[in-house]
């Protein structure tokens, strides 16, 4: 698909997951000094993970991730995000919304202990819409549910990171990366 593009084009074309394009953008743009390695958590997509080490992408090994039902959009209509509508009935005090997200939040906060406790990261960053959307009610239950995972599980050792890049985390990420790519020609993005 690449060289197909790529000779359509007449340009350099790089591909890569959403996940680990908000990743490089957090690691690129938001953090400093930059860790030895970084997991990025993207709450709405099934690929779930980006994931950076020593300033290269790497493959996930975090087995199988299940990101929170009520929090990934409609496959029939991709456009209507359920965050949205979380954030409007938890911001008019629905009793029932507010509940439901408790129980939102420590699935969440299950989902960060598992990669963290499999992938070991310095940081572990939460992002994307969801984040932005409901990062006021998940951030909180999710470093409960962290600081009452133990030290048995190595959740402790990550620092929990939340981006401000929001929605755009991807978008960004693919600008570093395309500007990378030209810079460096096909070789990609480093450091």
């Amino acid at each position: 698909m690449r060289r197909e593009l790529e000779q359509r084009l007449g340009v350099p074309v790089t591909l890569e997951n959403d996940c680990n394009l908000a990743a490089l953008a957090i690691y690129t743009l938001e953090l400093d000094p930059k860790p030895r390695s970084l997991a990025a958590v993207c709450l709405d997509r099934c690929s779930a993970v980006g994931w950076i080490v020593q300033g290269r992408f790497a493959p996930v090994t975090a087995g199988e991730l299940k990101v929170p039902a009520a929090l990934q959009p409609d496959p029939k209509n991709p456009a209507r995000h359920p965050a949205k509508q979380w954030r409007k009935a938890l911001q008019a005090g629905d009793a029932g919304a507010k509940e439901a997200m408790l129980g939102i939040a420590v699935e969440a906060g299950a989902l960060v202990t598992q990669i963290i406790d499999r992938l070991h990261p310095d940081v572990l960053a939460l992002s994307g819409a969801t984040v932005a959307e409901l990062k006021d009610w998940l951030v909180p239950g999710i470093r409960q549910h962290l600081a009452g995972s133990g030290p048995e599980c190595g959740a402790h050792a990550a620092s929990l990171f939340v981006s401000n890049l929001g929605k755009d985390a991807a978008l960004v990420g693919g600008a570093v990366l395309a500007a990378a790519t030209v810079r460096q020609g096909s070789s990609g993005w480093r450091p």
